[in-house]
């Protein structure tokens, strides 16, 4: 028992020697180490220190951007009306969403897509002397020699909407950075869905509709059938392009405000002054917008 205890403590002093040694070499020889790996640091207090976690990045140089516009459109005709009522600068707004990516500190570029505000009119624009039903004429002999027609006064309920909704891919040149501003230039293409509809519909002084059918006083078997309603409406999808200007400022690194102007080509509107005639307006609109850019990493 004595040789087998002796044995195995000179067998455990070899052990622990031949590891040190190891170790050492591994240490001090890069091809040893390059074989095994260096071995993991040691705390003071004993184990091994964990490895630093890196940062995780996300969506780096994409961006979100929102604006909101103030503008002046192309004003045109739609039967009795003018849309928008008004043609001095703004006559009405807009509001775009979009997302983006910039390349470098000089390029970037942009998908946006841009709702403008309905011109719309409802309202009431004339009033005519209509025809609600005829009465006889008789000679003395009480024989119906014609008739005469009872009328009544209607009024017209008029609608009228205009929607322009544009879709754009945008690239601007961002020309450097003086005291925080950032000027731009920029230019897009793409398209632009329009919608058009004008209605125009007729009511007597009692609030009923007019559609009315009365009967021939002369020849009771015939009868007339008065509606002068009228309705017309256009769709389409037109090449959209436009050139903006402006300057951003960095509020923080993840985010920017944006301040610009630009002009759009949106195609062109169908500009009628009856709903027999047309005639067509091509479709600019002028804008001057403030908007955010906003970057998740």
């Amino acid at each position: 028992m004595s040789f087998l205890a002796r044995g195995l403590g000179i067998a455990t002093v070899a052990a622990v020697a031949g590891l040190s040694g190891l170790t050492a070499a591994r240490a001090a020889d890069p091809a040893v180490a390059s074989i095994f790996g260096a071995p993991p640091p040691i705390t003071p207090g004993g184990g091994f220190t964990p490895a630093e976690e890196q940062p995780v990045t996300f969506a780096t140089n994409w961006y979100l951007r929102g604006d909101l516009g103030v503008a002046k459109d192309v004003q045109i005709g739609i039967g009795s009306v003018s849309l928008p009522r008004g043609n001095s600068f703004p006559n009405t707004w807009s509001f775009g969403l979009g997302a983006g990516y910039k390349f470098n500190d000089w390029i970037r570029a942009d998908m946006t897509l841009d709702w403008r505000a309905p011109r719309s009119f409802n309202s009431n624009t004339t009033a005519i002397t209509c025809t609600v039903g005829w009465s006889p004429v008789k000679d003395v002999g009480g024989n119906i020699i014609g008739e005469t027609p009872v009328t009544d006064t209607c009024q017209d309920i008029y609608r009228a909407r205009v929607n322009n909704t544009t879709l754009l891919f945008n690239v601007y040149a961002d020309l450097g950075t003086w005291w925080g501003l950032t000027p731009y230039v920029g230019a897009g293409i793409g398209a632009n869905y329009v919608y058009q509809k004008a209605q125009q519909n007729w009511y007597m002084s009692n609030g009923i509709p007019y559609q009315v059918t009365v009967a021939d006083a002369v020849n009771p078997a015939q009868s007339w059938y008065y509606n002068y309603d009228q309705a017309r409406s256009l769709t389409s999808l037109q090449l959209a392009w436009a050139l903006m200007a402006g300057a951003s400022y960095a509020v923080t690194p993840n985010l920017s405000i944006d301040v610009g102007a630009r002009f759009l080509h949106l195609g062109t509107l169908t500009s009628y002054a009856t709903f027999s005639g047309a005639t067509q307006k091509v479709n600019n609109a002028r804008e001057v917008r403030i908007g955010f850019r906003y970057y998740p990493d």
